[in-house]
């Protein structure tokens, strides 16, 4: 199937995390630029902003920008990571936001208007950690350690006020953000058919879809045998499987598109 229209970003862009901001702009970060890039993907105009270093998400708040800046140079991080704000739709003065962790990678707005930062950091170290930022004192209000080996994509459930978050080595992890305490950690992540997880959405229904990448460590496996597959499940803290289905090879991510 091809595309029914592409969208130019900046020659070596490395393109990782995106944000819509409403119906016709997207910021994209440039990891390797060190730049988030608006498209206007109506009329395809471009401009670029100067950022940190290795921004890799973008979460929007009312009209403000945040850019998480993983501070890697390679694969390592230099140090710790913080964000980068400005207002979307006026004159530009960013403000720096230190976080505590290393190598942030994810960035989601819960229902209660904080920003939650996941900080994946060291390989190998599980060092992994939850940052709470306020959008509009724009500091780090809260720090959560205990989230193990490189914890992924997060998404923000209704219920409870849980916000969920992925991992390849627990399955799906949760927080209670109203306690701000973890509540499945390491050793106790829900694992659909057994595996880990690689991304995560819900729906208005409540119901969680987590993303199975089906990742073998066999080098004869290749895409043409093993497929990713998506596990369709209740609300927590159940999270019983309703059905799977099949996707490509080796995915990463899920989002769900809600119609009026």
């Amino acid at each position: 199937m091809q595309p029914d229209y592409t969208l130019p970003l900046p020659t070596g862009s490395g393109a990782t995390g995106v944000a819509i901001q409403d119906d016709s702009i997207a910021w994209i970060a440039n990891p390797n630029l060190n730049t988030v890039t608006r498209v206007n993907y109506f009329s395809g105009d471009t401009t670029s902003v100067p950022v940190g270093v290795y921004p890799q998400a973008v979460a929007l708040v009312g009209t403000r920008v945040f850019v998480v800046n993983s501070d890697l140079v390679g694969s390592t991080p230099a140090g710790p990571s913080w964000l980068t704000s400005f207002e979307c739709c006026s004159v530009r003065t960013p403000d720096s936001i230190p976080l505590t962790g290393t190598n942030a990678r994810f960035a989601t707005v819960g229902d209660d208007s904080l920003l939650y930062v996941i900080a994946s950091g060291h390989a190998g170290a599980a060092d992994g950690k939850l940052s709470i930022v306020d959008p509009k004192s724009r500091t780090e209000i809260a720090v959560l350690n205990g989230l193990g080996e490189s914890p992924g994509a997060a998404a923000f459930h209704p219920a409870g006020g849980r916000l969920l978050i992925s991992s390849l080595a627990e399955g799906i992890l949760e927080v209670n953000t109203s306690i701000r305490a973890i509540t499945r950690g390491p050793g106790n992540g829900v694992k659909p058919a057994g595996h880990g997880v690689s991304g995560l959405a819900i729906d208005l229904r409540g119901r969680v879809y987590a993303v199975d990448a089906a990742l073998s460590a066999t080098p004869e496996f290749s895409c043409a045998v093993i497929r990713g597959v998506v596990h369709v499940l209740t609300a927590p803290p159940d999270y019983s499987e309703i059905h799977t289905a099949t996707v490509g090879c080796g995915p990463t991510t899920a989002a769900v598109a809600a119609t009026p």
